[in-house]
């Protein structure tokens, strides 16, 4: 009992760090313009990134573990889906269109995964 308790764990440390990895690519995607004005303000030191980072992460707390853990097996799900189409003979032009909607379909993902 003790192993399946040690490998939930590891698994939900895992989820947790993947879901915070892509939470936080989405979050500076969504607010690179904001976020290039922080960083361009005369009073913004070098220090107050740390800061920055932390204040962005918090964010993930509002996702349960259970959503956290949808998120993130949704977007390995799609990863697979892609590798296996490019492994099925896709063309170079398909998978460059499929790499360029990888955010949106990602972000679909997600709002589906949130809604349902």
């Amino acid at each position: 009992m003790a192993s399946r308790s040690t490998k939930t764990a590891g698994e939900d440390q895992e989820t947790a760090a993947d879901f915070t990895s892509y939470y936080l690519q989405q979050s500076t995607k969504e607010f690179a313009e904001d976020l290039d004005k922080i960083r361009g303000a005369d009073d913004f030191k070098g220090d107050a990134l740390p800061m920055l980072v932390r204040s962005l992460q918090q964010g993930t707390s509002m996702f349960s573990a259970a959503d956290q853990k949808r998120i993130v097996d949704a977007r390995r799900h799609q990863q697979q889906q892609k590798q296996k189409q490019a492994g099925d003979g896709a063309t170079e032009n398909e998978t460059e269109r499929d790499d360029g909607d990888s955010d949106k379909g990602s972000t679909n993902a997600v709002n589906t995964d949130l809604n349902a």
